[in-house]
């Protein structure tokens, strides 16, 4: 009876199909391929915006230099830097001169963690198909320079306290309608 019960048993495992949770999981397949190039689109849309074309470091830089005169000022003015000794005054100058280098760094650091946390909040905005449209305009010289024309405004407007960015000349709006 053993023996009876054991080949039935192994004729029952030779012979199995997919339980209906690996039916559901080859089903649901496409549609994780899908959601995964979707978002593959917005990662991809991130990443040549801000950092590809070197715009996020550039204007973080931009952002934590602008400022860096008057804080060194005040820091400077006050009793507690005279009571330091030479060598701390120096690291602290230091750390001025340094600190928009190590922003910038710490954003390129960062890249992978901002794409992802960004991604979705693209995908609310934008399919997958608007995305890589997007995405591939931005790698034309039309996108790169209207990219390079962003950053440089966008650093105007920091340095230079401005509040309102310079349109793209005419020549270049149109060679970007064209590409």
């Amino acid at each position: 009876m053993r023996l009876i019960l054991i080949l039935a048993l192994a004729l029952l495992i030779a012979d199995a199909r997919p339980s209906f949770a690996q039916t559901a999981e080859r089903i649901a397949a496409p549609e994780q391929a899908q959601a995964n190039s979707a978002t593959f689109a917005a990662r991809d849309f991130l990443n040549a915006f801000m950092f590809e074309s070197g715009w996020a470091p550039t204007l973080l830089q931009s952002a934590v230099r602008a400022p860096l005169p008057q804080l060194r000022a005040d820091i400077t003015s006050e009793p507690f830097y005279a009571a330091l000794s030479p060598a701390d005054q120096r690291a602290l100058d230091a750390v001025f001169e340094r600190l928009p280098v190590i922003a910038g760094e710490e954003l390129v650091r960062a890249t992978p963690a901002i794409i992802a946390a960004g991604a979705p909040r693209m995908l609310e905005l934008f399919n997958e198909s608007e995305l890589t449209e997007m995405t591939a305009f931005l790698r034309t010289e039309a996108g790169q320079l209207m990219l390079a024309h962003g950053a440089a405004a966008g650093i105007d407007a920091i340095e230079g306290g401005q509040t309102q960015v310079a349109p793209l000349q005419p020549r270049h709006r149109a060679r970007s309608t064209h590409s």
